[in-house]
């Protein structure tokens, strides 16, 4: 049946044997010989040209002579020859021995298809005509270069030496020889004519660079009315080529780019199988290309929509192939950064596992990845991976940085996230920072406090300005119970006097203690009153001294002996040190401790209470000079 038949079965008869990466030129039962395109010009009306052996090349009757076999193909082979008239060599197409009037046909097509195509990715033809045994022969220009397949194939190849100069990426360097082959096509396209047959064995690449699509063998006026045939080669194969349902034009050779990336992008033609009927069913169906998933992305799509069954899915024409080419070129650069902070993004992942992670490596990393993505972008902001990976790249930062605690860096990466075009809602990330940020300032604001509190209660601040207080204070107090002392008392009595002081004396030097005390807070405010030991020291201070006066007014209203006043100084003065040494400092348990023994002497001996009072103040504000002293040092 024909190729617009059932899918399950393609009965197109080829030569058996025919290779699927060869090009099929004929098909039967409909004809024995069908060529691609009828050739306008009758065999026997093109000129005769003389052909020579290279051995008689300077016999006057041959103008060409034929040299070493080129290649050959399915129609026909290729020869080294030279031009005698011009001294230069060309290249001779011909037909193989034994090939039928069809094949001579067709090969006279495609050499009247070439010559009306004269485009710089396309080879010169520079005669067609006929040998003196009837067979048509072409005379081409002569390209010293290798096929696109042999660079495909061969890695090592040493067209690769020269190749590298125009590019150092392979892939640039193959995606730059289909964007050639596209501009041969588009030139085509627009003298109507489709190849039918784009594959890179059809594909010459020069030795400077310059590329060129052969073999119009299969060639055909699109626009022009004919019986649709199959030809080209099945691998490749466009499916309109084998249902005529599907229209015929631009768009079939659009299919073979596609076939082309298909190979630059696998190593393969889109279609294989154990034999040649298997191929077909495969280009009949035209499923979508299995593409790596190292393929880039904008290449595969390419791929995928170049080769689409419906000729209406794919570019308009070779020329929009080549522009989309010309695009990831252009986006190459972008892209090769984009996986380069694709590589550190994914070892920030591995990173973030660690149970103490490095914050150096971490923000070194993380910094490279955003700003690779940023490039990326400002390169193409068409980089729809790069833009993903911006907003993986802060969404992992604010993960870690709100797990670590760092406010500052979270409320950075939530500012930008959110300034990104089309990004993310970021509600639920805001929601998070302004936790932990008001989280964080009430564990300040409760170190803060803390800290104040131990400063408030830090005895090393304005101690040098306490004992000069202490000194100021005792330095009066020491020369009052010298003199109504022992001493005192002895000097008054050689001149008559009972006694040195009572209750009303003792009350008014203990009120000048107490103004004297007060006035010299007063200068020193700054220094003593600075935290709240040195406040709480001076209040108790001179609270015991208001305490003392007091007791002193008390006593000499009430007429109490002096031993009983001192009494009473020395239990208010234990009390006062003994709840110092509780709520403040330990030392001046045994401040207190002395005192009340000094109020236990004081009743044994009341005789001797101007001697115990002054004697035991004395102890208690050495121990009180002596604990400050040694809480400094410790």
């Amino acid at each position: 049946m024909g190729a617009g038949g059932n899918r399950d079965e393609l009965e197109w008869t080829v030569p058996e044997g025919h290779d699927a990466d060869a090009t099929i030129r004929r098909v039967s039962p409909t004809a024995e010989t069908v060529p691609a395109s009828n050739a306008p010009v009758a065999l026997e009306d093109l000129p005769l040209l003389t052909l020579g052996a290279r051995a008689a090349v300077s016999g006057p009757q041959s103008e060409l002579t034929a040299g070493e076999v080129l290649g050959e193909g399915g129609m026909g082979r290729v020869l080294v020859g030279r031009q005698r008239s011009m001294l230069r060599e060309v290249a001779l197409k011909t037909l193989k021995s034994g090939s039928g009037p069809g094949l001579a046909a067709a090969l006279v097509s495609e050499g009247i298809i070439s010559g009306q195509l004269e485009h710089p990715n396309i080879i010169p033809v520079h005669q067609l005509g006929r040998t003196s045994d009837g067979a048509p022969l072409l005379v081409m220009k002569r390209v010293h270069g290798t096929s696109w397949t042999a660079l495909l194939r061969d890695s090592t190849h040493p067209a690769w030496d020269r190749l590298h100069a125009l590019s150092s990426d392979r892939l640039t360097a193959h995606l730059e020889i289909l964007m050639q082959v596209c501009q041969a096509l588009d030139f085509a396209h627009g003298k109507g004519v489709v190849h039918l047959d784009v594959k890179p064995d059809n594909v010459m690449v020069g030795e400077s660079g310059d590329v060129y699509l052969v073999d119009w063998g299969v060639a055909a006026h699109f626009e022009a009315p004919g019986q649709r045939t199959l030809v080209g080669t099945p691998s490749f194969l466009a499916p309109e080529l084998l249902d005529h349902a599907l229209p015929l034009g631009p768009r079939t050779d659009v299919f073979l780019l596609g076939g082309c990336l298909h190979q630059v992008l696998t190593g393969a033609p889109p279609y294989q199988g154990d034999d040649l009927q298997a191929v077909l069913r495969q280009a009949h169906a035209c499923p979508a290309p299995r593409l790596p998933a190292s393929a880039p992305e904008e290449l595969a799509a390419l791929c995928r929509q170049a080769t689409a069954r419906d000729p209406a899915q794919r570019p308009a024409g070779a020329l929009a192939f080549r522009q989309a080419l010309k695009d990831f070129l252009s986006h190459a650069g972008s892209l090769e950064v984009t996986q380069t902070a694709e590589r550190r993004l994914a070892a920030l992942k591995v990173l973030v596992q660690a149970e103490h992670p490095d914050r150096g490596e971490f923000a070194r990393g993380a910094t490279e990845a955003r700003f690779g993505f940023a490039l990326a972008v400002q390169q193409w902001p068409g980089n729809a991976r790069a833009r993903a990976g911006q907003v993986a790249t802060l969404e992992l930062v604010l993960q870690h940085e709100l797990r670590e605690g760092n406010a500052h860096a979270a409320r950075s990466a939530l500012e930008e996230l959110a300034a990104l075009p089309d990004g993310p809602a970021v509600s639920g990330w805001r929601a998070q920072v302004e936790a932990l940020v008001h989280r964080q300032a009430q564990d300040r604001a409760s170190a803060e406090a803390l800290r104040q509190r131990e400063r408030d209660l830090d005895r090393g601040v304005s101690r040098r300005q306490r004992f000069v207080f202490l000194g100021v204070m005792l330095a009066p107090a020491v020369i009052a119970a010298l003199f109504f002392g022992q001493v005192g008392t002895a000097a008054l009595q050689a001149n008559g006097l009972t006694h040195a002081a009572g209750p009303r004396e003792m009350f008014f030097v203990t009120l000048g203690l107490l103004v004297l005390g007060v006035v010299s807070v007063a200068v020193g405010r700054k220094a003593l009153l600075r935290n709240a030991a040195n406040r709480n020291f001076i209040a108790g201070f001179l609270g015991t001294l208001a305490v003392w006066a007091l007791n002193r007014l008390l006593g000499w209203i009430e007429g109490d002996s002096i031993a009983h006043v001192v009494r009473g100084d020395l239990l208010a003065a234990g009390t006062a040190a003994l709840l110092g040494g509780l709520l403040i400092e330990r030392s001046w348990l045994l401040a207190s401790l002395a005192a009340f023994a000094g109020a236990v002497f004081n009743t044994v001996a009341p005789e001797r209470a101007l001697v115990t009072l002054p004697a035991t103040s004395l102890v208690v504000v050495l121990i009180l000079i002596l604990g400050d002293r040694s809480r400094g040092a410790g």
